[in-house]
């Protein structure tokens, strides 16, 4: 079964440095290392696999995230109320 992963041997040591981690993806897109995972296997998001592990360009998700929805950001309606009273 095809994973969507790319397998590279070695790297440069620059390249190595400009990879982000699984935990960095899922920190960037506010999900699980498990959910980074998944979209990989679907071929949402590319990746190199470096031996078990896997490393993102940071150009790739960057440009998942472009793709993504705009989804409105979820507001503390007593902490707004608070802001808007003081204000008046």
């Amino acid at each position: 079964m095809k994973t969507g992963v790319k397998t590279t041997q070695q790297a440069a040591p620059t390249e190595r440095q400009a990879m982000l981690t699984t935990a960095d993806v899922a920190r960037q897109l506010s999900c699980s290392r498990r959910m980074v995972q998944k979209l990989v296997q679907l071929r949402e998001l590319p990746a190199r696999r470096l031996g078990r592990l896997l490393r993102f360009e940071p150009a790739d998700v960057q440009a998942y995230r472009d793709r993504l929805p705009v989804v409105g950001v979820a507001v503390d309606r007593r902490r707004l109320r608070s802001v808007t009273e003081s204000q008046a």
